[in-house]
């Protein structure tokens, strides 16, 4: 943990921040898809038993059934209830088609889904069973016929994971994780190959992800969560400590910033951050900022994932935001990472200078339809084609 003004650790923090991903990380990864894309099955075998500890498996819709029946009726009712909200949200998210006349033509835009969708959910030590809905709920919302899903599940998550598959409408679900997972719904090995992939994980993961865009869309950057923090003092310090630990138990990869106006208020969050904190947890930062206007420049900076405002009147500096995945006022962020009904798939590495959050329009494409002639426009582009130079693309419009 650094502790200090932000005059004295800004620099450090930008670096850190900008240090990027390590050579051998970009080779390994590179690697692996290359070997799950030229050796098929073989390739993803190998490394699934090196990495995961298993062979990958492949589950489908009864057995998405079978085990939604076999998990506590809590658990049921709450991931129902959460998968409600998320439906909610982003139905209202679809877009109308557009239709424009210009003099005798109309153009139309026309929004249609993608076909396939792979969805990375991370597993491992505990289930990730708030992204498998986060994931395929927005896709199927947006009209996709078929989601695939990716997880490295272990053995006691298994019900909890197929089951949260069942309620978020997975079509089908591979059990394998990591780069592996990620070339194997993008080359179709194991499963039909997928037209995008989305989904949060490791740098491994994130990394695979563009690596495969060559051959398949993705989302964006979603790596190791992010949090930064704008006080003015107002704000309970356990309240806005405990915010911040939400974040930072996702792990030594992720990155929670605190900038607040208020010295004293900034000394008493960090003690009562200092008290929870564990090995393990977030690298974080304690900076002491001169006003809310250069918290606000510090952040769209930073460009975070999450960015909680904990000041009196969010909306003065609202508007100044202009880079963040998600935004939390008088909501705690790990609300948004379950059931308030947003997604939490974001952006992250600064992405967010650039994408937002996941939504429906990541599964949805345009198509842009031109019907009918324009004397008019035919005059104007014949006019631009000989201009550039193109005979055939302006004796095509001279009949016109």
């Amino acid at each position: 943990m650094r502790v200090g003004s932000c005059k004295e650790l800004r620099g450090e923090l930008l670096k850190l921040r900008q240090s990027g991903d390590r050579v051998d990380v970009v080779e390994s990864v590179r690697k692996i898809v290359e070997d799950v894309r030229r050796l098929g099955l073989q390739g993803l075998r190998t490394w699934s038993l090196q990495l995961d500890g298993f062979e990958p498996e492949a589950f489908y819709p009864e057995d998405f059934e079978r085990a939604w029946n076999r998990l506590p009726f809590t658990l049921r009712r709450s991931l129902q209830a959460m998968a409600d909200r998320i439906r909610k949200f982003h139905a209202a998210q679809l877009p109308k088609n557009v239709e424009v006349r210009l003099g005798s033509m109309r153009l139309r835009l026309l929004w249609k889904p993608v076909s396939s969708v792979g969805v990375y959910v991370p597993g491992g030590s505990h289930p990730y069973v708030s992204t498998m809905l986060m994931g395929a709920i927005p896709a199927r919302v947006a009209g996709v016929e078929r989601v695939v899903a990716a997880c490295p599940f272990r053995d006691q998550y298994r019900d909890a994971i197929l089951g949260a598959a069942h309620v978020a409408g997975v079509s089908e679900l591979l059990r394998c994780g990591g780069a592996q997972a990620v070339a194997a719904m993008a080359f179709g090995v194991a499963v039909k190959r997928v037209d995008k992939v989305v989904g949060p994980g490791s740098v491994y993961v994130q990394l695979a992800k563009l690596e495969v865009s060559r051959y398949c869309g993705i989302d964006f950057y979603a790596g190791p969560t992010e949090l930064a923090v704008i006080s003015d003092g107002s704000a309970d310090p356990k309240h806005v400590a405990l915010d911040m630990l939400a974040q930072a138990e996702h792990g030594g990869s992720s990155l929670v910033v605190l900038l607040d106006v208020d010295e004293e208020h900034l000394k008493a969050v960090y003690e009562e951050y200092s008290r929870e904190y564990r090995e393990g947890f977030a690298e974080t930062f304690f900076l002491h900022v001169n006003s809310l206007a250069e918290a606000v420049e510090l952040v769209n900076e930073l460009a975070p994932e999450h960015l909680l405002l904990a000041v009196r009147n969010p909306d003065e500096i609202l508007d100044s935001i202009v880079n963040a995945g998600a935004i939390s006022i008088n909501t705690p962020p790990a609300l948004m990472d379950y059931a308030a009904g947003s997604n939490h798939i974001l952006p992250t590495g600064g992405w967010s200078r650039f994408k937002g959050a996941l939504t429906v329009y990541e599964f949805l494409k345009p198509i842009v339809v031109a019907d009918g002639l324009s004397e008019e426009a035919a005059r104007i582009s014949r006019d631009i084609a000989q201009v550039e130079g193109m005979e055939y693309h302006r004796k095509s419009m001279e009949k016109l």
